[in-house]
């Protein structure tokens, strides 16, 4: 058998593997979802004071529905409630004896934020047995997403079939591409056959601001700047955390998609990312395929980054680890690589500033030493010029983002205190034992296992190098100069991760001490140290002459090493986030939180009506849709105000019938309070319009974006041109 023959079988048998795995794909679901207790019923109670005594907060999406309450009741008055944002807008009488109340629920949009209640009304007995939520269609739209990716993995396995044969590509780098392909799909095979988005520490956050995205959309905002559903509909700001990536889930759950697959296919989309990121980087550094191939398997299934994804549910990290292999990549290029492919570093920061804020932190501090280690060759060389189109570019692309966070940061009047405070980070050090143990040792939370170990994989290749930087110290390239200094790097990080770093020293440094608060966890830089790991060993093994022989066989042996470690981890991720079953998760809204620290200022209570001061001011008319609010008031003379439900964020206007602004004040829950001192009646009209600023550096980065791209035409363009041009003078 040839080995082309060879290189054909691999590729069929890797189109099985990913379609077989595809397919796998769960269909839609419209069985009825079911909330009991354990004991048969969800709560019994008597007594004399009226109570809520039982609530479910649900997602659902445009259509009809079927709410059904078996219960027992020996009193009348008892009643179930139907909320939005926290404002009843029905309500249906339970009956007196034992049976089950029916209610049809139509909903017109779709919403979040929707409270069935049921309330006690403070005499009697009363069980609730079970309360069942039905509806004729299925919950969400997700079949169709199967066939999708059947259809996406047979373009790119022809596509890559078309540029081997068109000699674009060469076979081999088909086959590697087909062998990163594979990798991709293992890491993710298992997200696709889950009813459930499992556990997260952060994973109801990054679900809020999903579907709060979503939200934004559908009401007309782009980019979407508050969420309008959020907060019982006071709006909640999306300035403050990147979230460019998050409109792939987001769009997805336009079409109709579940927010469970929605975000299973991003953690898919963020996998496939980085195992293409990682292969490409290490391509800067040497042509072979197996150090590609190696260092991007060894990346992917790090267990750091699996827990970012599948236990921490740190969408950021994860998102920026995608691209911290083209930010070293750039930063070779630009210090002493091929000067003219500058650009990596710029696709490479612009990835981690629309991730992460503190990953754009640590990133930025790990390249800034790296320029300044070079520092000699970049100014005797000139490449500063590099170096300056970079950095110039990169903040250029950026505006869209960086305006509106920097605005708000300091002048926004949120309550950041909760970031600012000191973070105990000298407690969240590893034990060195911990980090290099060889042998499992977990944290078990609540059965997910957190784990920060580099395991056998990594630490092979951590004495690998060592062994290789002090075997080859003759006759050193420039090349291999720069991986020594990233290697060095990689052992910084590893020592400031454990508590042999004098962390508790630091605390008397005071912009030490804030920097590291705003850290809060040393053990975030295991994941930078780990992306250099994987570069810097696959290359040095892969080419050292004295494993050429046993090559093939040790890059084999630490793939499958890599490969069972992993499949040994008991990551229980079928588990319901909500504890309540699979098919709950598709509906329930207990994903949706907003932290405080993004809020206006304020000690008090935020509702989802309106509020007047006093009994002087009546209201006659009142309409809410999204950021917008009409109404029509009285009021007696004197000085009133009424306390509006929308955060006051910038960009809000609030005018009466004649366009004149109203005096506006922030309430004490930080929300919107206009001052009113009329005897007739008057309108109010508020609606959110984007400041000028931030529009205006939308669209500097949209122009940055428009002439990079041009540029980067005309430059292939022009050397296609002086290629064709010498090749007919010869």
């Amino acid at each position: 058998m040839t080995i082309l023959q060879k290189r054909t079988y691999v590729k069929k048998a890797l189109v099985i593997l990913i379609l077989m795995i595809l397919v796998s794909l769960n269909k839609d679901s419209s069985e009825p979802i079911i909330f009991t207790g354990d004991s048969g019923f969800l709560v019994q109670h008597a007594g004399d004071t009226q109570k809520e005594l039982y609530s479910k907060t649900l997602i659902l999406e445009k259509g009809n529905y079927q709410v059904k309450l078996a219960y027992t009741s020996s009193e009348e008055g008892n009643t179930l409630w139907i909320r939005n944002h926290d404002v009843q807008i029905d309500n249906a009488k339970i009956p007196v004896g034992e049976g089950e109340l029916c209610y049809d629920l139509r909903v017109d949009e779709p919403t979040p934020d929707l409270e069935v209640s049921v309330h006690y009304a403070g005499k009697g007995y009363l069980e609730l047995k079970s309360f069942t939520l039905e509806t004729a269609q299925p919950w969400h739209r997700d079949s169709w997403v199967r066939g999708m990716l059947v259809l996406a993995a047979g373009f790119v396995i022809l596509l890559l079939d078309v540029l081997a044969c068109m000699g674009k590509i060469s076979e081999r780098m088909s086959l590697e591409i087909f062998f990163i392909l594979g990798i991709a799909v293992l890491s993710s095979s298992f997200l696709l056959n889950q009813n459930s988005v499992g556990h997260g520490d952060d994973l109801t956050y990054h679900l809020t601001r999903i579907e709060g995205i979503a939200q934004g959309l559908r009401a007309g905002q782009f980019p979407v700047r508050i969420y309008p559903d959020m907060l019982l509909g006071n709006g909640y700001l999306n300035a403050m955390y990147p979230s460019l990536f998050l409109y792939i889930p987001a769009v997805f759950r336009l079409m109709g998609v579940s927010y469970v697959v929605s975000y299973k296919l991003f953690l898919i989309f963020i996998n496939f990312a980085a195992a293409f990121a990682m292969y490409a980087a290490i391509k800067c550094f040497s042509k072979s395929g197996r150090a590609a191939v190696l260092g991007t398997a060894l990346y992917v299934f790090a267990r750091y980054r699996l827990n970012n994804i599948l236990v921490r549910g740190a969408l950021g990290e994860s998102l920026a680890m995608i691209f911290l292999p083209l930010v070293i990549a750039g930063v070779w290029q630009i210090a002493a690589g091929d000067r003219r492919k500058w650009w990596i570093l710029v696709i490479g920061a612009t990835g981690v500033i629309q991730s992460h804020v503190l990953s754009t932190v640590i990133y930025a501090a790990i390249a800034f030493v790296l320029v300044c280690s070079c520092a000699g060759k970049i100014v005797r060389e000139r490449r500063i010029v590099e170096l300056t189109k970079a950095i110039g570019l990169t903040l250029l692309v950026n505006m869209g983002f960086l305006v509106p966070f920097l605005t708000y940061y300091v002048k926004g009047n949120l309550n950041l205190g909760v970031l600012t405070e000191t973070f105990a980070y000298w407690v969240e050090s590893l034990n060195p034992a911990y980090l290099f143990g060889i042998f499992r040792i977990t944290e078990d939370d609540a059965g997910f296992v957190r784990d920060f170990e580099l395991h056998l994989p990594l630490l092979s290749l951590l004495g690998f190098g060592l062994i290789y930087c002090v075997h080859n110290r003759s006759g050193v390239s420039e090349r291999d100069r720069f991986l020594r200094k990233l290697f060095v790097l990689a052992w910084i990080l590893l020592f400031m991760t454990t508590n042999w770093f004098p962390y508790e020293k630091i605390r008397d440094v005071a912009f030490l001490d804030s920097f590291f608060s705003m850290l809060q966890f040393p053990w975030r830089l295991e994941g930078p140290a780990i992306g250099i790991l994987a570069i810097t060993g696959a290359v040095w093994l892969v080419e050292y002459s004295a494993m050429e022989r046993y090559c093939n066989a040790v890059v084999i042996a630490m793939i499958a090493m890599v490969l069972l470690d992993v499949s040994h981890w008991n990551l229980q991720w079928s588990q319901s986030m909500t504890g309540a079953g699979t098919d709950v998760d598709r509906t329930c809204a207990d994903i949706i939180y907003c932290p405080e620290e993004y809020m206006v200022r304020g000690d008090g209570v935020f509702y989802g009506g309106y509020i007047v001061s006093d009994e002087q001011v009546e209201v006659q008319t009142y309409e809410k849709d999204g950021l917008k609010i009409d109404m029509t008031y009285k009021a007696a003379p004197g000085a009133h105000w009424i306390d509006l439900p929308l955060m006051h964020y910038m960009g809000y206007s609030v005018t009466n019938e004649k366009g004149e602004n109203y005096d506006v004040m922030t309430a004490d829950a930080g929300n919107i309070k206009v001052l009113i001192e009329n005897t007739e009646w008057h309108e109010i009209h508020v609606q959110y319009r984007e400041p000028v600023l931030f529009r205006f550096a939308v669209y500097i980065s949209a122009g940055g974006c428009f002439m990079a791209v041009i540029a980067a035409v005309l430059r292939r363009r022009g050397c296609i041109l002086v290629l064709g041009v010498k090749h007919g003078e010869r």
